[in-house]
């Protein structure tokens, strides 16, 4: 009998196997975390004796989850056509696994049920990339570095050849009769 559930966040109205009865799942529609009204059930069949087919109660509302109205993600235990018993625990893990919710739906889950509500969604949360030089790809940096050395090399170069030509200028005797012709001939060839 199927149990008609409600989105409390888009309003989409979904019949959902009584199977999943008491449990946690996601709206076909927004996506939004719903729980699936508890259902009692008679858990003994027409002979009277107790089906042991049907799901257990989970613990706690977060302790299961499943697809709503995605299509069936485990399979149903069947008997194993060899020996008539269920099949294996290994299975019945695999089942178990596939309806498992993550941790951030368990945790969408537990914020619901306090009625906190969401002020902004988080797909519209707009973050600027800042540059990384980690992210650079090794032969820019190497480059870089050897640019910067070859630039402090002819620096230090320009930086020594001045000295020393200033350091040669100081060095030279000065000859006052040398210093004297020259300024004539400088001055001579103004006129």
């Amino acid at each position: 009998m199927p149990i008609p559930t409600t989105c409390p966040n888009c309003g989409k109205t979904s019949q959902i196997k009584d199977k999943y009865s008491g449990r946690r799942g996601r709206c076909p529609v927004c996506g939004k975390v719903i729980s699936v009204p508890v259902l009692e059930l008679d858990t003994l069949d027409h002979d009277g004796v107790h089906d042991s087919t049907l799901p257990d109660a989970p613990s706690h509302p977060g302790a299961s989850a499943i697809n709503l109205g995605r299509g069936e993600q485990h399979h149903e235990t069947a008997p194993d056509k060899r020996h008539g018993s269920p099949r294996s625990e290994s299975a019945r893990r695999r089942r178990e696994r596939s309806t498992l919710v993550t941790e951030a739906d368990q945790l969408a889950g537990i914020v619901d049920s306090l009625g906190v509500r969401e002020s902004y969604s988080p797909a519209t949360v707009v973050r600027r990339r800042r540059f990384n030089l980690s992210k650079v790809h090794p032969l820019v940096g190497v480059a870089l570095a050897l640019g910067a050395a070859a630039l402090l090399i002819c620096l230090l170069a320009l930086v020594l050849s001045l000295v020393q030509n200033s350091s040669d200028r100081l060095e030279e005797p000065a000859d006052d009769a040398a210093v004297q012709e020259q300024a004539l001939r400088d001055t001579a060839s103004l006129f």
